[in-house]
Order: C-alpha cells, then sequence, then structure tokens
C-alpha cells in the first residue's frame, strides 16, 4: 500500500443499523493500525505488532461476521447467500495472513502492505457496496415499530 491512507468513517458506509455500523467501524480501526504500522515499519515491534493486528482481523470475523450472518438471515436480507460467501473468502483470506505471520521467512513489510489492501478492499467494496446493498430500505422498514 503506497499511501498509507486512513480510513475515516462517514455516515455514506453507514447501512442504518446501530450495532452493524459500530462493527465496521471496529474494522476501520483495525485497518487503520495497519497503516499506522506501515507509517513505522522500523519499529522494533513492527513484526509483533502486525501479527497481533491480525490476530485483531480473525476476531473480527468471529463476533462482527457472525453478527452481520445473524442480521442476514434474521430480516432474509436478499443476497444472503454470496454474502456468506464473501464471509467465508474473507475467512480464508484471515487464516492465510495468519499462517503468513507463523512463518519465519515471510517478509514482514509484504505481509503489511498485502494486510493493508485486503483491509482497503473489504472496506472499500464489502463495507461500502455489499452490506448496503443486502441491507436496503426493505429491511429498515422491518426494523421500524
Amino acid at each position: 500500500m503506497t499511501n498509507n491512507k486512513k480510513f475515516v468513517w462517514n455516515e455514506s458506509y453507514s447501512v442504518k443499523v446501530h450495532v452493524l455500523d459500530e462493527q465496521h467501524k471496529k474494522f476501520f480501526d483495525i485497518a487503520n493500525q495497519i497503516s499506522d504500522l506501515l507509517n513505522n515499519p522500523n519499529s522494533s515491534t513492527f513484526k509483533h505488532s502486525l501479527t497481533l493486528t491480525i490476530i485483531e482481523l480473525a476476531r473480527y470475523v468471529i463476533n462482527s461476521l457472525c453478527s452481520e450472518e445473524d442480521f442476514l438471515k434474521k430480516y432474509s436480507c436478499k443476497g444472503y447467500e454470496d454474502h456468506l460467501i464473501s464471509h467465508d473468502c474473507y475467512r480464508e483470506k484471515v487464516k492465510e495472513l495468519l499462517s503468513k505471520a507463523r512463518n519465519e521467512t515471510t517478509d514482514f513489510y509484504e505481509l503489511a502492505n498485502e494486510v493493508a489492501e485486503f483491509t482497503q478492499n473489504w472496506i472499500d467494496y464489502h463495507i461500502a457496496y455489499k452490506d448496503k446493498e443486502s441491507i436496503d430500505g426493505t429491511v429498515l422498514n422491518k426494523l421500524l415499530p
């Protein structure tokens, strides 16, 4: 990732479901941790910090994606099956990243760039597009009293 940009949450990312928006904001925080690491690659804690951040991406799977999947199923959101497939791809990618972090021969700067690209793509495509597509006005109307 060449520009190490910070990810700033704004309403354009909102799916209008508070709990899901809060989880997405947490993902932004994780993405920004990667950006911070890339801005200081010579830090003595770079490798350790990167590994911890990848573990945080894995925790995101356990908590946030499962919660989102439950919501999508409960409200019969459109594209549910495709959405699950994209979440499964996320899970597989995080497993791959964790495996690389455990490998002593890994170039951790290269790995950090790979993680940065992954998080940016997840924000740009999944959160900004896929989630909003699945949680449309029809679903939101079901939530109103």
